[in-house]
């Protein structure tokens, strides 16, 4: 009994030790946020101009006005630090839950505490890492105050407007979908003429859309994956590029995300309809969320309860989806030019169609003919690539790429060479444990999320020509679904992708490469 009693109470230390770690890296990466935010207060800088245009850079070192607001060696240290901390405070949680362990209502309430506080903060700080909420404020403008639709003209036609010195694309019409516009409209009339109250406004949107994505993401992992509830929150709630990219810079982005966070929710709540309908929203919001609907119908109709009830449920689900789309279009329907939102662009810029592009341009194929040709070639491998993951998840097949021959072959290389030194041993060692302890039949939601998360890496990797680092939250999102040691051959790579754009972005710092 007493030997019981002291395990008891040696478990319990632990636990108290865990949070208490946890709680003190997070008040490591609150502090690094409040640092940036004192150095750089929206209510001070907000008025910034930059002369050559609002950026997306990474961050901001230097302008063309002389005002620096974050230099090279701060950035350096800031992205170093929120990165360690980050990958520390995800250990400690994926330890506890490598271990076995039961719910931790006070290691919950740490976790969500601290992405309340993160993001309030951030509120406050002018936006770094990206000047798209100036854009953003000024296209809902052009239609709540000059009457015009942002689809159709561009923000130059609106050149006695006081807020278009702010923005950056100017010569474009808006490439965000009709909700967008509808949901920031009441935004724009209580900002007014103030860009300050604009700022907040759009700002406290992002922000509130990060806090909900955070508790559905809890809320559903409670529901599929309870073991690994709290270190899949916690890898997207402190991962400093959602923090940053969202609560810091307000991109929208993070409201498709909440749309699909939603569905997921609905869909394991057996909300099939509904769950496609948050899809839908999210498309008309950024289109990119459209991607994973057919996945979501597969699944639902996948379902053994389902059974003779698809056609019902596909005929009720296409009505609603379509006349709601329809009915959010109606107020900004103008022509087909109100399809400007579907325009993915043609600015280069992501990694791998740059590359190809310059290489056929280099062998004497014009620009136009390459991008051309590489668009054509990489949506039909798109389209091939959907279709055989669509298959897999209406088969209930569990091979994917990280089944293939030369990803295991990788795979093993890679442990080998960690296993040749210490630590790398012992994490291998404890994976292999927790994968063995943790061995169970994958469910069919994680299959659809495994599902979801290659197909929207494939389309950011291969088929976007245009790339920016918030990008990358598309198919992070859906790691916290896959936090558990058998999908090590998704997460790594992913992982390891996300510590890239890290390390390039610290390189770029350094160096001003690129700038």
């Amino acid at each position: 009994m007493a030997m019981g009693n002291a395990r008891v109470e040696a478990k319990s230390e632990v636990k108290s030790g865990l949070w208490l770690a946890v709680a003190g890296l997070g008040l490591g990466i609150e502090l690094i946020f409040a640092y940036l935010t004192l150095r750089n207060p929206l209510p001070e800088l907000y008025t910034t101009i930059i002369h050559n245009g609002q950026q997306t850079t990474p961050f901001f070192y230097s302008l063309s006005s002389n005002v620096v607001l974050l230099s090279r060696p701060e950035f350096v240290v800031v992205a170093s630090a929120l990165a360690l901390l980050f990958a520390l405070a995800l250990g400690l949680t994926l330890r506890r839950a490598y271990s076995g362990e039961s719910d931790d209502p006070t290691l919950a309430a740490v976790i969500m505490g601290g992405a309340a506080v993160f993001s309030v903060t951030l509120l406050w700080m002018y936006p770094l890492f990206s000047q798209d909420v100036f854009d953003y404020i000024f296209q809902t403008r052009e239609w709540v105050f000059h009457h015009s639709n942002p689809f159709t003209h561009i923000p130059s036609a609106f050149g006695d407007d006081p807020f278009l010195k702010y923005i950056a694309w100017t010569g474009m019409p808006s490439t965000y979908g009709p909700l967008w516009m509808i949901v920031t409209a009441p935004l724009t009339m209580l900002g007014g003429n103030s860009l300050l109250a604009n700022l907040f406004y759009f700002k406290g949107l992002e922000v509130a859309a990060y806090l909900a994505t955070t508790v559905l993401i809890y809320r559903t992992l409670g529901k599929v994956q309870p073991r690994w509830q709290l270190a899949g929150t916690l890898l997207f709630a402190w991962n400093p590029l959602v923090l940053v990219e969202f609560a810091g810079s307000g991109h929208n982005d993070i409201l498709m995300l909440f749309t699909i966070a939603l569905a997921c929710w609905l869909l394991v709540s057996e909300r099939f309809t509904l769950a496609a309908l948050a899809l839908t929203a999210g498309a008309l919001i950024k289109v990119v969320a459209g991607f994973v609907l057919p996945l979501f119908i597969i699944y639902a109709l996948i379902q053994p309860h389902m059974q003779g009830k698809r056609r019902g449920f596909l005929l009720r689900t296409a009505a609603l989806c379509l006349g709601s789309a329809l009915l959010i279009y109606a107020p900004l329907w103008d022509g087909p030019d109100s399809l400007a939102f579907l325009k993915l662009g043609d600015k280069l810029g992501g990694p791998i169609p740059t590359a190809i592009v310059y290489i056929l341009d280099a062998a004497h194929v014009g620009r136009a003919d390459a991008m051309f040709w590489f668009k054509n070639v990489a949506w039909v491998a798109f389209a091939l690539f959907y279709a055989r993951q669509c298959w897999a998840l209406w088969r209930g097949n569990h091979d994917s790429a990280a089944d293939w021959r030369v990803t295991r072959w990788v795979a093993q290389r890679v442990e080998s060479l960690l296993t040749r030194f210490a630590l790398g041993r012992r994490i291998v060692h404890r994976i292999d444990v927790a994968e063995m302890s943790a061995a169970e039949p994958e469910s069919q939601f994680a299959q659809l999320a495994r599902a979801s998360s290659m197909v929207l890496l494939f389309f950011l990797a291969v088929v976007s020509l245009y790339y920016q680092p918030w990008y990358l939250s598309w198919p992070l999102f859906w790691l916290v679904f896959m936090s558990a040691p058998r999908y090590k051959l998704h997460s790594w790579p992913l992982l390891a992708l996300t510590c890239i754009v890290v390390i390039a972005n610290v390189f770029v710092g350094i160096t001003g490469w690129g700038t």
